[in-house]
């Protein structure tokens, strides 16, 4: 039986209690470390981390070794594009859009299209795939809680 690659392309929302030019930078390589339990980037290029259009950065180790480049940046609209590739296993864009929620604060419409390079890609996208919309919840759960607890 040949390799039949899985394509995924999930898409989610995450509430945050923040005008949107405040809640954008927390949508990037560094603003995740403020956030992120044991986001821990390596920062290539440019070593600071600061959010730059073609920024490098890798994540995880081993067979999890994930290479990142910022694909597409644009301040204005508050959306950036993040490419992906964990070698052997799974590439894709990560997209993230923030924009005013309404009654105020803002909403990060996060989007994850990902394709398998490998049976083991194919599981890793089908369990993302299918715990995407908790992953959303959870990362809502981690901004307020960073924020200082959930807020109107």
């Amino acid at each position: 039986m040949s390799f039949v690659a899985k394509r995924i392309d999930c898409r989610g929302e995450v509430a945050v209690a923040l005008p949107p030019d405040e809640a954008f930078p927390l949508f990037t390589a560094r603003g995740e470390l403020l956030w992120v339990p044991g986001w821990q980037p390596e920062f290539v290029h440019p070593p600071s981390g600061e959010l730059e259009l073609d920024q490098v950065w890798l994540t995880g180790a081993g067979d999890e070794l994930t290479h990142w480049l910022v694909a597409g940046l644009d301040r204005e609209r508050r959306r950036v594009e993040y490419a992906r590739i964990t070698p052997g296993s799974r590439l894709g864009r990560v997209i993230v859009e923030v924009s005013p929620a309404p009654g105020g604060g803002a909403v990060a419409a996060v989007r994850y299209v990902m394709t398998a390079l490998s049976p083991a890609g194919n599981e890793v996208l089908a369990q993302l795939e299918a715990g995407y919309g908790g992953m959303m919840e959870k990362w809502a759960e981690l901004v307020a809680a960073y924020l200082g607890g959930p807020r109107s």
